[in-house]
């Protein structure tokens, strides 16, 4: 049965120290960061609230009370949108925080997403194609534009054989790049987009730098039934994005979901800035 994105839960990691954006965002959380007149956290939240979500779970942590103090003020009088926060004391990974959020969710898929990026997504059509297919997670996935992010490696369907996050050097041992007579990367890809069948060939438009491999990167923005809890580490503190999608890909239970357009995020100087100059001319 389809559930709608109001009935849908969205979980927001907020608790990053942001080390790298300090340069130039030294007294507030990075989700706090100012985009032209708004806060990151802002824009992330009208653009869910606008295509039909109502529950969110803030995950804070460092400067955690400056974001609690500024979305309650910002919504807290809106009877429409309801947001809680789950506070971490000490720092606890992105694994770690989502499992302490885990009992303020009461949507089964509920939507992860990092709190520091934006891409656009069909989120309707994800949600769709994940209760058909009933993978444990669907992972959007938008074209690489940076080095640092988590590679996903894709059979033809979309079923994500392996996450390697923000190391292309090491996936760069194992995989090679694709060649002019092959749709691969690695051995699998000619990928074919979730949302409507249509067949992608990453080499195209691609950049595929020598001894690197291009294609696609993880998003960001996951949806995932409340089974991903089997792939948890016992660990209080711990990585999603390296101690449990790899994991998880290994498996053969997560799938892949072609985001709609660039993924932005504002985690080191330079990115923030490309975001501010990018919302400012409403590129996005």
């Amino acid at each position: 049965m389809y559930v709608p994105l109001s009935k849908t839960d969205v979980v927001i990691l907020c608790g990053g120290l942001g080390v790298r954006l300090q340069t130039v965002v030294k007294d507030r959380p990075k989700v706090l960061a100012p985009i032209g007149e708004l806060a990151f956290i802002d824009l992330l939240l009208g653009d869910l609230s606008r295509v039909g979500f109502r529950r969110f779970i803030l995950c804070i942590g460092h400067l955690g009370e400056q974001v609690k103090e500024h979305v309650k003020k910002k919504y807290g009088k809106d009877p429409d949108v309801k947001i809680l926060f789950s506070e971490e004391k000490t720092p606890l990974g992105t694994g770690g925080a989502l499992k302490k959020a885990l009992p303020l969710i009461s949507s089964d898929p509920f939507f992860v997403m990092n709190g520091d990026s934006f891409c656009p997504v069909n989120f309707s059509g994800l949600l769709r194609t994940h209760k058909k297919l009933a993978p444990v997670a669907s992972f959007a996935l938008a074209v690489r534009a940076k080095t640092d992010g988590g590679t996903v490696i894709c059979n033809d369907d979309l079923l994500i054989t392996a996450f390697h996050e923000k190391d292309l050097n090491t996936l760069a041992r194992f995989v090679p790049p694709p060649s002019q007579n092959s749709r691969s990367l690695g051995s699998q890809t000619s990928l074919v987009a979730g949302m409507n069948g249509r067949r992608i060939n990453p080499s195209r438009g691609v950049q595929y730098p020598a001894g690197k491999v291009g294609g696609f990167i993880s998003a960001g923005i996951y949806l995932m039934g409340k089974e991903i809890t089997v792939f948890f580490p016992q660990d209080k503190t711990f990585s999603l994005e390296y101690d449990v999608f790899p994991k998880l890909a290994e498996s053969g239970k997560c799938r892949g979901f072609l985001a709609k357009g660039e993924l932005l995020d504002i985690g080191t100087p330079e990115r923030y800035q490309e975001a501010c100059r990018r919302f400012d001319s409403h590129y996005v």
